[in-house]
C-alpha cells in the first residue's frame, strides 16, 4: 500500500466519522426539541 492511498484511507475514515459524529448530534438535538414540544 502506497503513503498516497493510505493517506487517502484514513480521510475517508476520518470524513466518515466526522459525518457519523454530526448525524448523531443531529439525532439527538431533533429527539430532545420533540420532547420539550
Amino acid at each position: 500500500m502506497t503513503l498516497l492511498r493510505r493517506l487517502v484511507v484514513c480521510a475517508l475514515i476520518a470524513v466518515a466519522w466526522v459525518a457519523c459524529q454530526v448525524f448523531c448530534l443531529t439525532l439527538r438535538i431533533a429527539h430532545e426539541i420533540e420532547n420539550n414540544a
